[in-house]
């Protein structure tokens, strides 16, 4: 049996994933589609689902895999988790999603980069968040 911060550090890194390949494929076929390219609808669905499907497969075990609010809740009401554990996987399922932005700028990173994920970062949320 695993304690509650091996499942939260679980629920983290899913949701980190799912975040970040999601979203990278989304802002990739922006980025590509400008060339002339692009990995259009299928390769984007197919990025989020290898992404959660590998999750899954690799966390699933330890906290159950929901690596979404949307999942979460649903076992909440169900009574499959209770109340504290709900607040506690929604509070790491926010740090593993915020944390991909804070690190698009990327620590380091050139400032030609750090502009192009700045760049990324601002039309993912123009695009997908502000719909």
């Amino acid at each position: 049996m695993y304690n509650t911060p091996q499942k939260l550090i679980a629920e983290f890194l899913g949701t980190f994933a799912l975040i970040f390949f999601g979203a990278g494929s989304i802002c990739t076929d922006q980025y590509l589609h400008g060339a002339g390219g692009g990995l259009g609808l299928l390769g984007i669905a197919l990025a989020h689902g290898l992404a959660i499907a590998i999750m899954v497969s690799a966390l699933g075990h330890i906290s159950g895999g929901h690596f979404n609010p949307a999942i979460t809740i649903g076992f909440w009401v169900t009574k499959r988790v209770n109340t504290v554990d709900t607040i506690l996987y929604w509070a790491a399922q926010l740090a593993g999603a915020v944390q991909v932005l804070i690190g698009a700028d990327g620590a380091g990173a050139k400032e030609n980069q750090r502009k192009r994920s700045k760049e990324f970062r601002d039309q993912f949320l123009r695009r997908v968040v502000h719909r």
